[in-house]
């Protein structure tokens, strides 16, 4: 019913146990002394899986937007009222009424979404790479399809504007508060909202979602077991579990013996951005000065009579 829409459910009380205990496998907690074990932490996550009342949604995009309450991915959320705070501070600046205070991704960040091409049904997918020519020509174009839904950037159509995110564009330097590295937020973001009639929409924030749960089993699985082994008959193997969440964002699937703690920690990354996951992950995982010790770089965009020089 309503009135229990928001309240802590079964499912998110096991979901924070699957949490806990991933958190208690990692090397920072191994190291400061915790028991807890990578099988355990698999065993609670699939205590999720196999109450069966989850499952992943078809659009990702819908997840962060005004109606995600009723999805069965979400698990567990905060609901709020009508509000427009995000908004007024991630809109790009080429509306009246930004606050220019976007979250403004990284070009790293933005670099980790893979590069898709499709051959009939079959799907491949490679890292982005600006010495690649046919990449860097149209850097937007067939990459992975969390990347449209997570960040907003030069040439993304955002309401009814293009975005300039150039210096001397619509949405760029030298304008007040415009970003520093050629990206907005999308994610969160209701772009039905009107800043100048001061509109609001409701949004709901969520904590645990089915998503979270398939990583977190690929990642107790992977470092327990190995990528293809399922030992206790879970029904899934690490790599398993892994490529249901790559399918869902239509990039492609590994094959068995490909997965490994690398490729968790990337798909951490794009998957769950903005949500309050990678900062605990890198500190969990001891790879600070791997991530965080190093330049933000950013996009450097000048406008040409010959187009765009990236």
């Amino acid at each position: 019913s309503w009135y229990e829409d928001g309240r802590v459910t079964y499912g998110a009380i096991k979901a924070l146990k699957a949490r806990v205990l991933l958190y208690a496998a990692s090397p920072l907690y191994k190291e400061a002394g915790s028991t807890a074990t990578w099988a355990q932490a698999a065993a609670a996550a699939n205590d999720v899986i196999k109450l069966n009342q989850y499952n992943l949604n078809t659009a990702y995009a819908a997840l962060f937007g005004a109606s995600n309450a009723t999805l069965k991915e979400v698990i567990f959320k905060r609901r709020y009222g009508a509000i427009n705070w995000v908004e007024f501070d991630q809109f790009p600046v080429a509306f009246v009424g930004s606050n220019g205070k976007s979250l403004a991704p990284t070009q790293d960040f933005v670099d980790a979404f893979e590069v898709v091409a499709k051959n009939g049904a079959v799907v491949t997918s490679e890292a982005f790479n600006w010495q690649n020519p046919d990449h860097a020509a149209n850097p937007y174009a067939n990459r992975d399809s969390r990347m449209a839904a997570t960040v907003a950037y030069n040439g993304m159509k955002f309401k009814t504007v293009t975005l300039e995110t150039f210096t001397g564009g619509n949405s760029g330097l030298p304008k007040q508060n415009a970003t520093k590295t050629g990206y907005y937020l999308a994610k969160w973001v209701n772009t039905a909202v009107d800043l100048v009639n001061n509109t609001s929409t409701n949004h709901t924030w969520v904590y645990f979602r089915y998503a979270d749960v398939l990583l977190t089993y690929a990642e107790a699985m992977l470092n327990a077991y190995g990528p293809d082994a399922d030992p206790e008959n879970y029904g899934l193997t690490a790599t398993q579990a892994f490529n249901l969440v790559r399918k869902r964002a239509k990039v492609s699937e590994l094959a068995p013996g490909e997965l490994n703690q690398a490729r968790i920690e990337h798909e951490r990354m794009v998957e769950l951005a903005f949500e309050d996951h990678r900062f605990w992950d890198v500190r969990r995982w001891k790879k600070g000065s791997d991530y965080f010790a190093k330049p933000v770089h950013r996009l450097v965009l000048t406008n040409t009579e010959t187009g765009m020089n990236y």
